[in-house]
């Protein structure tokens, strides 16, 4: 396209049209740019030119038909996907930790199951998921390795309390597949019963302890600046509602993710942190003012 707008090109010549787009309002927006420009268009199997009324009127036909075959496809292709996971097939994504492929199967890998079962005895016993992480750390545990099929590696890492979420809310190690908002008995055996699986669900959601309801955004004057003294991560906006109260905080993201033995900074109240750098900048701006006055 630079050479088309640098006037370098005069004919672009492409099998088919679908070759060069499937979809309308695009295939519009580039022939809009090679009419602008003097490039003409021409398909090696399809016999129409661009150059008058009904040879475009031909094209924008041709074109229709490709977005409506791309759609088509694509329609199919979920309803296939959606329909082997209701028969509790694997359909490929990461490999959820726990599991490794084999012909297209989930085959347990008793390594990593091993941790995984590990990860929801601990939060059962203490339903804290920072004493999971530091459970796992202490007994030198990491996240599973990927490689992807072009090669890339993503390494294994010290375990985060996210990194424990996507583990116990992964319906995959209950032996479940999920489609379409709906579980079903998957074809690959499970790791954790049925019944811990759920009883970790329940206790997630807040219905098997209570908790405060978080207020997830309050509005931060020092969102995004704060940074953690001690360990240099941001500090991360967070706060907790109490009655018709709201309580805000600054807290470091090291110690959210990672608990506190990750870093001791603890969480500070936003109001007297905003309160003295708008001190700061109210004196600064004084200063400013006398000087050039």
């Amino acid at each position: 396209m630079r050479d088309i707008e640098a006037g370098l090109v005069d004919l672009v010549i492409v099998y088919k049209i679908d070759r060069l787009s499937r979809s309308l309002l695009d295939f519009a927006r580039v022939m809009e740019r090679l009419t602008k420009h003097g490039t003409g268009l021409v398909s090696v199997t399809q016999n129409f030119s661009t150059t008058d009324a009904m040879g475009r009127l031909t094209l924008n036909m041709l074109m229709s038909f490709a977005e409506y075959e791309r759609e088509m496809i694509a329609e199919r292709t979920r309803d296939k996907i959606s329909a082997a996971r209701r028969r509790g097939k694997w359909t490929g994504g990461l490999v959820p930790l726990g599991y490794r492929i084999e012909n297209g199967k989930l085959i347990i890998d008793e390594g990593e199951a091993a941790i995984v079962r590990e990860i929801f005895a601990s939060y059962i016993e203490h339903r804290s998921l920072f004493r999971v992480v530091d459970t796992l750390r202490d007994r030198g545990r990491k996240t599973k390795a990927y490689v992807s099929k072009t090669g890339n590696v993503r390494a294994a890492k010290a375990w985060t309390k996210h990194a424990v979420l996507r583990v116990l809310r992964n319906p995959v190690v209950a032996g479940l597949i999920h489609s379409d908002g709906t579980f079903f008995a998957g074809e690959h055996e499970p790791i954790i019963s049925a019944e811990d699986f759920n009883h970790v669900k329940a206790l997630l959601s807040g219905k098997g302890a209570c908790r405060p309801p978080t207020v997830r955004n309050p509005a931060y004057l020092l969102r995004g600046v704060v940074r953690c003294a001690r360990c240099g991560a941001a500090m991360t906006p967070g706060s907790t509602h109490k009655d018709t109260r709201t309580y805000r905080y600054y807290r470091c993201l090291t110690r959210e993710k990672q608990g506190a033995g990750a870093c001791a900074s603890p969480p500070l109240p936003a109001r007297p942190v905003e309160d003295l750098v708008i001190k700061y900048i109210r004196d600064f701006a004084q200063r400013v003012a006398r000087a050039t006055t």
